[in-house]
């Protein structure tokens, strides 16, 4: 019974994370390898060891798209690079609230001793 409970705990949690981002197969992989390119040309352009565009094919994808198409290519990749970096910082800022709400939840559910106290717990949740 109270397998159920931590279930629901955890789906309303998904739910939330659903809310940030797009949710279909795969699409998890794309914005990991994205923010990690973008985190390796600004790496790359600070020291001054940028790569040929081919390098950064997630960002080269996006200019003109997720940052204007200025004509300057390491300019717009950087705008490219910032934005995704900017999305990526907000979706860990609201998902790791989110994350600390369920696992505050299920470690109170755990404590309780009966069921009608973790459908109490379940309802009083307050979820960022």
């Amino acid at each position: 019974m109270i397998d159920d409970f931590l279930a629901m705990v955890d789906a309303e949690a998904e739910q939330r994370r659903a809310g940030l981002v797009t949710v279909v197969p795969g699409q998890m992989l794309a914005y990991i390898a994205k923010e990690a390119e973008a985190r390796r040309f600004l790496a790359d352009r600070t020291a001054g060891t940028l790569a040929v565009q081919a390098a950064y094919p997630w960002l080269l994808s996006e200019v003109g798209i997720t940052a204007p198409a200025t004509g300057d290519i390491t300019a717009d990749l950087g705008a490219v690079a910032d934005t995704i970096l900017a999305a990526a910082a907000t979706f860990a800022t609201k998902a790791t609230a989110i994350e600390a709400t369920r696992l505050t939840a299920k470690q109170a559910i755990r404590a309780t001793t009966c069921a009608e106290e973790a459908a109490t717990l379940i309802t009083s949740l307050t979820w960022p």
